[in-house]
């Protein structure tokens, strides 16, 4: 009976959580598609990552009387840090992550070694890394012949449960787990080190820049690797934030060959293809809820590319 009770009151939680973490998706998006490329820039406001901060205008504050734009804004920044909101009495937290600002992994610059690198950045040693960066290229390439570390065919047709190598671009982040040696620690990732779906994205399109404002701390430990202090210091990577003192984004993107771009012409922070995640915690900080949705936000309204009912974290 007291196991009957205690399901039921379960199954209350997790649909009412459910739907508020729905509900904030909707008001998030609702925030952006208002705002998206509208608040100004504060040229005063330099931050050290190579360019403007993002700030309404004063006027443009006491005009709204809304404190909710400062949310607002770091939505449309789209870093992926999370935001608080309520709805129907229920908390839930909303963040939107810029796909700019990840690293395009169909693009033909982000080549086994550039990937290398990232990963040893991020702590793997050099011969797993350089296992998953060449079945990387061999998985979205179209010939079938695998490079020195690599997979093709071969080597996936003789798993327990076999299937082919891709031979063609990456349509979803999600086909990493599909390639020789990602393992699901790597593709979600850890406390300490953030996972590959927090990297890099789908590009359909041509990509060769990467928006410097909307590069978040996964994408940074990536390209710009963590300074001794952080390494020894015993704090947790994510916890620090990227708006650490010394690290210069820009300069990371140069020295691996990549390109740093801005949010439109104006300077204005602007979302174009964005995932939007929303998820509810109990009162032990238990994830109850986390979904998501890909967006492409255009003039006028924005067309949903995905929807996950579900984001797994590990």
């Amino acid at each position: 009976m007291r196991e009957d009770a205690q399901g039921t009151k379960n199954f209350k939680e997790e649909t009412i959580s459910h739907y508020v973490a729905i509900a904030g998706i909707n008001e998030a998006l609702l925030a952006i598609e208002t705002y998206n490329g509208q608040l100004d820039v504060d040229e005063d406001a330099e931050d050290d990552r190579g360019g403007n901060r993002a700030r309404p205008t004063q006027a443009e504050r006491e005009e709204e009387e809304d404190p909710r734009l400062d949310a607002v804004e770091a939505l449309l920044v789209g870093r992926g840090d999370w935001i608080e909101g309520t709805f129907a009495g229920v908390t839930y937290e909303v963040r939107a992550i810029e796909q700019t600002g990840k690293v395009p992994i169909n693009e033909g610059i982000v080549d086994a070694a550039l990937i290398t690198r990232m990963l040893e950045n991020l702590g793997y040693e050099r011969h797993v890394a350089e296992i998953v960066a060449d079945s990387i290229v061999d998985w979205r390439d179209e010939d079938d012949l695998h490079g020195i570390n690599g997979a093709e065919d071969q080597y996936y047709e003789g798993l327990d449960r076999p299937y082919q190598s891709k031979d063609a671009p990456f349509d979803a982040v999600e086909e990493l787990l599909l390639v020789r040696g990602v393992t699901r620690e790597m593709f979600y990732g850890t406390p300490e080190t953030p996972g590959l779906r927090e990297i890099f994205f789908t590009n359909e399109r041509r990509q060769r820049q990467l928006t410097v404002r909307a590069i978040g701390p996964a994408v940074e430990h990536a390209l710009c690797g963590v300074s001794e202090e952080e390494e020894h210091g015993g704090e947790d990577f994510f916890g620090a934030g990227s708006d650490d003192e010394g690290v210069d984004v820009a300069a990371c993107l140069e020295e691996m060959g990549l390109a740093a771009g801005r949010a439109g012409r104006d300077g204005r922070p602007r979302l174009g293809t964005a995932s939007v995640e929303a998820r509810v915690k109990d009162e032990f900080d238990r994830i109850l809820t986390h979904i998501g949705t890909t967006v492409q936000f255009k003039q006028g309204g924005f067309r949903t590319l995905r929807w996950y009912d579900a984001v797994f974290s590990d």
